[in-house]
């Protein structure tokens, strides 16, 4: 697995999103720990997240569904909001996790947040979307690339 580029120029502003304030905690540590260019938040409702999301950019968010049950409400109202990563952390139940996916969902952690997990996923998912990026500029400079278009 990649370590996460410690050089790299695109700072990455994730919200934590979870009412039990010490696994929010120890999920932002997560993430701080294993993204050093992240600046990290906590939100203890989802009326927060929503709040923030409306007034800062955010790259990415890691919302507990314990927040608001069937976890993919919590997409529901996330998603509209965020064009970043949205990783929910969804019930014990598989059907959650793929209800949690089809409402917009970028992955799902089953059974709850385990933060080491979580930091783990969100900083591959946001590796994936900055290369996907990465990508679509390169293919722009493609000749034809306007043609295309």
């Amino acid at each position: 697995m990649r370590a996460w580029n410690l050089f790299a120029t695109n700072r990455v502003r994730v919200l934590v999103v979870d009412a039990d304030t010490r696994r929010a905690r120890l999920t932002a540590a997560a993430v701080a720990a294993r993204m050093p260019n992240s600046e990290v938040e906590i939100a203890l409702t989802l009326t927060r997240a929503e709040t923030r999301l409306l007034d800062e950019d955010f790259g990415a968010v890691i919302a507990c569904a314990d927040l608001a049950h069937p976890s993919n409400s919590a997409v529901v109202r996330l998603r509209p909001l965020l064009e970043g990563v949205l990783i929910i952390a969804s019930g014990p139940e598989m059907t959650d996790a793929m209800d949690a996916m089809r409402a917009g969902a970028d992955d799902v952690l089953i059974g709850g947040i385990e933060p080491h997990l979580a930091a783990q996923r969100l900083a591959a998912r946001v590796e994936e979307q900055q290369a996907r990026g990465r990508l679509a500029g390169a293919a722009a400079c493609l000749p034809g690339a306007q043609a295309a278009e």
